[in-house]
């Protein structure tokens, strides 16, 4: 009988382990970022895919809030007056790929050569400065917007308004 008492015992210290052990993992997930955890606190993770946490009210008062199915969020992930929202939908498409933009107008393109518009919207061309010598040239075409002509100005690329 005392080693039916003992072998219980070790089983059911076995099953109190392997609880804790599970629970230890389900609360090591990480929660999902989001303004929310500015004004929610005890934020875990359910099932992998349930986000649960304590969320203030705009009264202050705090309630518990339940977003269901959180990876299916796009965006944010806010506290609304005390409830856990966010936009769902399908994901947004990839952006274009990086292709070569056209060359903005200007009297540059008389006296320069080789030019592109980089990805970083600088336009960058070879410039004829003096009689025949050709240097590298470059301008960043925000500082562009609204100018009248870009040109170059002895071998320096400038916009003028």
């Amino acid at each position: 009988m005392k080693r039916n008492v003992v072998v219980a015992g070790l089983f059911g210290l076995l099953l109190a382990l392997g609880w804790l052990v599970s629970a230890g993992e389900a609360m090591a997930q990480p929660v999902p970022g989001g303004s929310y955890l500015n004004s929610c606190n005890n934020v875990q993770v359910r099932r992998g895919r349930d986000l649960t946490a304590f969320c203030a009210t705009r009264r202050g008062n705090w309630v518990q809030t339940r977003l269901n199915d959180f990876p299916s969020c796009r965006g944010d992930i806010s506290n609304q007056d005390g409830q856990l929202w966010c936009v769902r939908g399908r994901p947004l498409p990839p952006p274009p790929a990086p292709g070569p933009q056209p060359l903005p107008p200007g009297s540059y393109q008389r006296s320069c050569r080789n030019a592109f518009v980089g990805p970083d919207n600088v336009l960058r061309a070879q410039c004829r400065a003096g009689g025949h010598v050709w240097i590298p040239a470059a301008v960043n075409l925000r500082y562009c917007w609204g100018a009248r002509d870009i040109a170059n100005f002895n071998g320096q690329l400038t916009c003028t308004r």
